[in-house]
């Protein structure tokens, strides 16, 4: 006959046993995805930013932290959920890189190499002249003379006369 607190005590039990092996299943539908960043000439950049995303996740999932790149410029990133992920690669003075569709299978890696590009900056000149250098000019529009009545009125009336002026 079985008493009310053996019962407890098995389904205790029951429910311990049980917990260990839903994490093991948990932890199996992971993976592990392994970044290694470069720039342009095929140098590894340390300290760059490497965030996992996965795609398949709903949206109030809590996303994965963002990981630095070592010395040799890997960043590991563990427990990745099995399925599809983005991972996006940043740095200072270079293009932020997104490489999309990464499978993650569970139990193994997804190795990816990311190269980053140099970040292109532009910039805009304006050439113009300053108001002292354009007031100066001679053949320009601000270098003129205004002529009072009384000055115009003074001026010859003969040609010849006025060019002797």
């Amino acid at each position: 006959m079985r008493t009310p607190g053996r019962i407890v005590v098995a389904a205790l039990l029951a429910a311990g046993l049980a917990a260990p092996a839903a994490a093991q299943a948990q932890a199996a539908r992971r993976g592990r995805v392994i970044v290694t960043v470069t720039d342009q000439t095929g140098l590894v950049v340390p300290n760059a930013a490497v965030r996992v995303t996965p795609q398949e996740a709903p949206p109030d999932a809590a996303s994965l932290k963002p990981v630095m790149t070592g010395g040799t410029g890997v960043a590991v990133i563990n427990d990745v959920p099995e399925g599809r992920c983005t991972i996006e690669v940043e740095f200072p003075g270079f293009e932020t890189a997104v490489v999309r569709d990464v499978r993650v299978r569970a139990g193994s890696d997804a190795r990816r190499r990311v190269t980053l590009q140099i970040q292109r900056v532009e910039e805009g000149l304006t050439v113009s002249r300053d108001r002292q250098t354009a007031s100066l000019d001679a053949k320009g529009s601000a270098f003129s003379s205004v002529l009072t009545r009384e000055q115009i009125d003074a001026l010859p009336d003969d040609p010849d006369e006025m060019r002797r002026c």
